[in-house]
């Protein structure tokens, strides 16, 4: 039975104590046991009036602890988003936690509590979407107590403004990919899944998933059915270049079942594998002069569609995005970034 985030079992016989037993779990899931009575009737009086007093005391207000409400927070978050959110989540409330006092009351809390904890983890002088990230996941907290649940009337961070956050937008011409795929042997099989990444603009845990059953080869378009691609919700189809095909209907035939790209030892990539490549090319005698991650791939093959005509709409259909206010949004800059780009708009214009 679960009663404001407290779970409560039923009363179990201990023989060797003699004696029925209760064993409750926290909200920050700590385990209790709490020792009953050897009469049965007596041990099941003692239990519903555990239950009455945690209804009473478990009921969301502002005299509710800061803690308590983080943890209702998790267990929401667990159950309604994916895992990475839920852990990304977790990880900023644990820090948060740990700085505050446990019997702080929501009443209690002020903006005093937030930025001694931000001074503690994530200093100004540190990254600065990490910042903006945990600010807006404390917010969140709240926010869900008020909009979501009506715990609370109104939230105690309303006032506190998140960092700004950096977009990470690196994008690459196709001479720096070049550059990039020319440190790799055509036998490389990460030649292979970079090949794909930059040829169709697909996410790096969509080429990580992609099997033979979700192509159809006569189209050249791969199916995702909703909730096959990590933290991904809604059906998407990706679509690839004749070359994109060619590479993959040879993986294909190598490996029929599962994964199609797979490394040197023919197990499929994994997000730890794909980071360590990415990593070799920024350090080390050969590092590149510019910045690459998996992501840079994607961002880049938006930039070069847009600038080849294709529409936002188009765009955003070929990258698997709802509408075309993210494209605009998130790769239109670097359009309006290329010099070469502006000029052409100059001389067509006013020229």
């Amino acid at each position: 039975m679960r009663i404001n985030g407290y779970s409560i079992g039923e009363k179990y016989w201990k023989k060797s104590h003699g004696c029925y037993f209760l064993e409750i779990r926290h909200l920050d899931q700590r385990r209790e046991t709490r020792r009953l009575d050897p009469d049965a009737d007596k041990a099941e009086a003692i239990r519903a009036e555990i239950i009455t007093k945690l209804r009473k005391a478990g009921t969301v207000s502002a005299d509710y602890g800061v803690r308590d409400l983080c943890f209702l927070f998790l267990d929401h978050a667990k159950a309604n988003n994916s895992l990475k959110t839920y852990k990304c989540y977790r990880s900023f409330i644990a820090s948060f936690c740990s700085t505050i006092p446990a019997a702080l009351r929501v009443r209690e809390l002020k903006l005093h509590h937030v930025q001694n904890w931000l001074k503690r983890f994530y200093p100004a002088t540190g990254n600065t979407n990490t910042r903006h990230n945990a600010v807006a996941t404390l917010k969140r907290v709240f926010n869900w107590a008020v909009n979501d649940m009506e715990y609370l009337d109104h939230s105690p961070l309303v006032r506190m403004k998140k960092p700004p956050k950096v977009p990470r937008g690196t994008c690459l011409s196709k001479a720096q990919w070049a550059e990039v795929l020319a440190r790799y042997l055509p036998d490389d099989p990460f030649y292979d899944f970079l090949y794909i990444l930059i040829h169709t603009g697909c996410r790096p845990q969509e080429a990580r998933i992609l099997e033979a059953r979700h192509i159809d080869w006569q189209t050249g378009v791969a199916q995702f059915k909703d909730g096959e691609v990590p933290g991904k919700k809604g059906d998407r189809q990706l679509r690839l270049t004749r070359d994109a095909a060619a590479v993959l209907q040879r993986w294909a035939l190598k490996y029929p079942k599962g994964p199609v790209l797979r490394n040197t030892d023919g197990r499929p990539w994994t997000p730890t594998a794909i980071s360590s490549r990415f990593q070799r090319l920024k350090s080390g005698p050969r590092k590149l002069p510019f910045k690459v991650h998996a992501y840079v791939a994607r961002h880049s093959a938006a930039v070069e569609l847009l600038e080849a005509g294709a529409s936002a709409g188009a765009v955003a259909a070929i990258l698997g995005h709802k509408d075309a206010t993210m494209v605009l949004r998130v790769y239109g800059k670097h359009i309006e970034q290329r010099e070469q780009h502006l000029r052409e708009h100059l001389e067509r214009g006013l020229g």
